[in-house]
């Protein structure tokens, strides 16, 4: 059986002026889960969004 995971992209810039950005909070939050799914997931697709803070 197939799993999915789905992962909304870390904290956005609220309130400045590019918000489509992630804020320091949000580049640290995509690291976690980045090392915490590299030795438990091998992913037969990717799918994301195409908004900057999405990649």
């Amino acid at each position: 059986m197939a799993t999915v995971y789905l992962v909304r992209h870390g904290q956005a810039s609220f309130g400045k002026e590019n918000y489509d950005q992630l804020s320091k909070r949000g580049w640290e939050q995509g690291k976690m889960l980045g090392r915490w799914l590299a030795d438990k997931v091998e992913p037969g697709a990717i799918f994301g969004g195409n908004l900057k803070r999405h990649r």
